[in-house]
């Protein structure tokens, strides 16, 4: 397809941050997706992340806020959005990357998780 000099096609990998990290962007054109991890370890390491509007990707992604947020099919939309991310002023995209780095940690950390599951314990078992 012509892509090996934009895109690395690695395989099936067991440590992904180090990758995440250093790249561009995140894209995920998934059409089906609950929610998935990936995106929220990209927001972690604050890589900027597009994906499609589904499942419950828009519960982290929140369109120019958090990311880039495409509707479902939308193809030109998708390739609109990636062209964004790469001409954005590197000061709006420290701005994105930051919220969403902040969105993962106050609300998706392990510890804050544990947290919640600990006093939903404690309220039952009252």
């Amino acid at each position: 397809m012509g892509l090996t000099s934009v895109v690395r096609f690695l395989g099936f990998q067991k440590e992904v941050m180090p990758l995440i990290q250093p790249a561009k962007m995140l894209v995920l054109p998934s059409i089906i997706e609950g929610l998935p991890g990936v995106i929220l370890e990209a927001m972690y390491c604050k890589t900027p992340v597009v994906a499609y509007d589904v499942g419950g990707i828009s519960e982290i992604v929140k369109n120019g806020k958090t990311g880039w947020l495409v509707d479902k099919d939308d193809e030109d939309g998708f390739v609109k959005a990636v062209e964004e991310v790469l001409s954005c002023s590197p000061e709006e995209l420290n701005q994105i990357t930051n919220q969403a780095y902040q969105q993962v940690v106050e609300q998706y950390d392990n510890k804050v998780i544990a947290k919640r599951f600990e006093e939903v314990y404690e309220s039952i078992s009252r």
